[in-house]
């Protein structure tokens, strides 16, 4: 059955990714929320929504994901994923994710002014550190790009990538095709590709899911025009 992995990167690649302030460019840019519909092979299964918030200096940003496949009217496979990041100065101060991949529960926390995660899967905790991960595997900083290890918000561990920028095409969304970069990924997590747009917003992503189906994302509302 489909597992679902939300994944992103350190980077190797022919292009410069610039440092975006993420506090001043996260509203102009995609406004106060994003919205993806996620496809297995064409077909809709599901929905990733991504809420950004400011109070002060003080940036946060909710990821949901709600996928549910049917077999004759039954639900064969579920996945539900919330996460809540906080971030201050363009570091991420604070998380808390939890996840239902088809009945197994994940929860990761790190708590504000500690570089402690707590992770517990089904009910067994254990304790990481933050160390040098400066992202996560929500897909939505471009900063993330040129990073080299990045926080799995579903197992709490570091991942780590090698990214190789493709040519640019035109990708779907709910406002007509727009020109965007391919990146494709390996190392940790193998064999995914995630779109960016010109201002560097995330437009798309594609992966193959264990039962070798395609797991694809459309962006629906993707950021201000």
């Amino acid at each position: 059955m489909i597992k679902i992995i939300l994944a992103l990167t350190t980077i190797s690649h022919q292009t410069a990714i610039p440092v975006i302030d993420i506090h001043d460019w996260v509203l102009p840019s995609y406004g106060s929320a994003m919205v993806f519909e996620i496809k297995r092979n064409g077909k809709k299964i599901g929905i990733h929504q991504v809420d950004f918030k400011t109070n002060n200096e003080q940036l946060s940003i909710e990821s949901k994901t709600k996928i549910r496949v049917k077999f004759l009217f039954f639900n064969a496979y579920k996945f539900d994923y919330n996460s809540l990041e906080k971030w201050k100065n363009g570091e991420l101060v604070s998380l808390l994710s939890t996840t239902n991949d088809n009945g197994k529960k994940s929860t990761v926390n790190l708590a504000s002014g500690t570089d402690i995660i707590n992770v517990t899967i089904n009910d067994d905790t254990h304790v990481n550190s933050l160390d040098d991960l400066k992202y996560t595997t929500n897909h939505w900083n471009p900063n993330v790009l040129a990073a080299k290890q990045v926080l799995n918000t579903i197992t709490g561990k570091s991942n780590q990538f090698q990214i190789t920028q493709a040519e640019s095409n035109l990708v779907s969304t709910g406002s007509g095709e727009r020109i965007a970069t391919h990146y494709q990924y390996s190392g940790d997590l193998n064999n995914i590709s995630t779109w960016y747009d010109e201002k560097m917003r995330w437009v798309g992503l594609s992966f193959e899911s264990n039962d070798g189906s395609t797991i694809s994302y459309e962006c629906k509302q993707c950021g201000v025009e």
